[in-house]
C-alpha cells in the first residue's frame, strides 16, 4: 500500500503552487492552522478551518471549573487509505476510506474489516476526498525463454474498493493464449471462481492487446479481494507477457 507524505510550513507559500502537489500528500500551514490534501489532479483541498492563533494578553480572573473534556494524545499523521493492517493506529491518524478522510481520535487497535471509520464514534470525519484514481493489477508471466507453462501464474491481493474497467495485454513476441481471471473473498480464498463470462483476455496471432470487461461477473471488487490469474493456453513466440487489469477507484 502507498502512503502519503505529511509536511508542514510555515506559510502559504510554502505550499504546492499550482497542481504541483503529490498525491496523497497532507500539508499543514502553521500560520493559519489548515490542513490541506493533495488529490488527484496535483491541486489542494482545505480539510480544517483555521483556528485563532493565541496571543499572550492580560491574566484575568480565574472562572470555574468546566466538565473534563475528550483525551487527545498523539499528532497528526496521514496513513494512507485505511486497512484492518497495520492493526493499531495513533489518536491523530488520518486516512482516506470510500471517498472520505477520517482521523482517529484516541488509540484504536484493530482487529477486523468491520471496524471501518464510517460510523465508527472514535473516528472524526473530516470530509470528502473529490478524487477519480486509476491503477492496474499487473501479474507478469515469465517462462524463462520458452514457451510458459499453463496452469496458474499469480495471485493480487486488491489494494482498494475499485471497478475493474478493462485488461491489456503485452507481450515479447508475436503468438495466440488465453488467460482465466478468476476472483475470491479474502475469508473464500483460495476457493477462487472465473468472472470472465466466455470474455477472457487473449491474444490471436499478435504481440498486444486491449478488451473491455463489461461483461464480466464480477464488476465492483473490494479492498482485501483475490484476483488469481491462470494461462489457459499459450502458443508462437510468446516467452513472456504481462496482465493489467485496470481499475477506477470507488469514491
Amino acid at each position: 500500500m502507498a502512503y502519503g507524505q505529511f509536511h508542514s510550513v510555515l506559510t502559504d507559500a510554502g505550499l504546492p503552487q499550482g497542481n504541483s502537489g503529490t498525491v496523497g500528500d497532507v500539508w499543514f500551514v502553521n500560520a493559519t492552522g489548515l490542513i490541506w490534501f493533495v488529490v488527484g489532479d496535483g491541486s489542494l483541498v482545505q480539510l480544517l478551518q483555521s483556528v485563532p492563533i493565541p496571543v499572550v494578553g492580560a491574566t484575568g480572573p480565574t472562572g470555574a471549573t468546566g466538565p473534563a473534556g475528550e483525551n487527545f494524545i498523539g499528532t497528526v499523521g496521514f496513513f494512507g487509505t485505511w486497512s484492518a493492517s497495520p492493526t493499531s493506529y495513533q489518536a491523530g491518524a488520518i486516512v482516506s476510506f470510500n471517498g472520505f478522510l477520517y482521523m482517529s481520535k484516541a488509540i484504536l487497535n484493530i482487529s477486523d474489516n468491520t471496524m471501518a471509520p464510517a460510523g465508527n464514534p472514535f473516528w472524526l470525519l473530516l470530509g470528502a476526498v473529490n478524487t477519480t484514481r486509476s491503477s492496474e493489477l499487473v501479474v507478469m508471466i515469465d517462462g524463462a525463454g520458452v514457451t510458459p507453462t499453463l496452469g496458474t501464474k499469480g495471485f493480487i491481493s486488491v489494494p482498494f474498493g475499485c471497478s475493474i474497467t478493462g485488461w491489456n495485454i503485452l507481450a515479447n513476441g508475436n503468438g495466440s493464449l488465453s488467460l482465466s481471471v478468476k476472483y475470491s473473498t479474502l475469508g473464500a480464498f483460495p476457493s477462487t471462481v472465473d468472472i470472465t463470462n466466455g470474455a477472457p483476455p487473449n491474444l490471436s496471432s499478435e504481440q498486444s492487446a486491449s478488451g473491455s470487461t463489461a461483461g464480466w461477473t464480477v464488476q465492483n471488487l473490494n479492498a482485501s479481494d483475490c484476483i488469481e490469474v491462470d494461462l489457459l493456453s499459450c502458443s508462437g513466440a510468446i516467452t513472456f507477457l504481462t496482465l493489467s487489469i485496470t481499475v477506477s477507484a470507488q469514491n
